[in-house]
């Protein structure tokens, strides 16, 4: 036992299970982060992800009684998107409860089937990438439900409505240990 300290990127596979994270924790893991993506499972395998958003709930689950902090991404934007995918998603962030949850609106880079098909289908523009190349709050794409503004709308209304939460403040504080300061 050295007390070295380790963080993280993770899919949420099915090979992923409680044993491997608590092996992980004693080995010094204390934060993963998760590309969830979607909480709509046609939304997650219009990615290609291969991964089942029931087994991501249970990695979640597996994490907090391990101990591990989990942060979790999600993406807005794929051009199967309609406001009930939207709706789960935000529903799922809050169910797998991670410590950290950030929206992004989806930015398909040149080169990638996802913008070829977007521009096939004038739902993207060819434009100087370096804009969208780090997380902002603005959208790079139209698609066939939302234009760039409702989802940038999207986007920032999801920030809100996970962290503006009393269940969220409440768990913030418990881990922070700060009710008994």
């Amino acid at each position: 036992e050295r007390g070295l300290k380790w963080t993280g990127n993770m899919r949420a596979d099915k090979n992923i299970t409680k044993e491997i994270l608590k092996m992980m924790k004693d080995s010094g893991c204390s934060l993963l982060q998760v590309g969830v993506e979607s909480g709509d499972q046609k939304v997650v395998d219009f990615y290609r992800k291969d991964i089942d958003l029931a087994h991501t709930k249970n990695v979640f689950k597996w994490a907090h009684e391990t101990g591990i902090d989990i942060h979790a991404s999600f993406m807005f934007g794929a051009p199967i998107e309609t406001r009930e995918s939207i709706r789960r998603t935000l529903r799922v962030a809050k169910e797998l409860d991670p410590s950290l949850a950030t929206f992004f609106v989806i930015s398909p880079f040149p080169g990638t089937p996802m913008y070829s098909q977007m521009l096939d289908n004038r739902m993207v523009e060819v434009m100087d990438w370096q804009s969208v190349k780090s997380p902002k709050l603005k959208a790079a794409i139209d698609q066939p439900v939302f234009s760039r503004i409702e989802l940038e709308k999207i986007m920032k209304s999801a920030y809100l409505k996970y962290y503006c939460r009393l269940s969220y403040f409440f768990a913030l504080r418990k881990r922070s240990g700060s009710w008994n300061k």
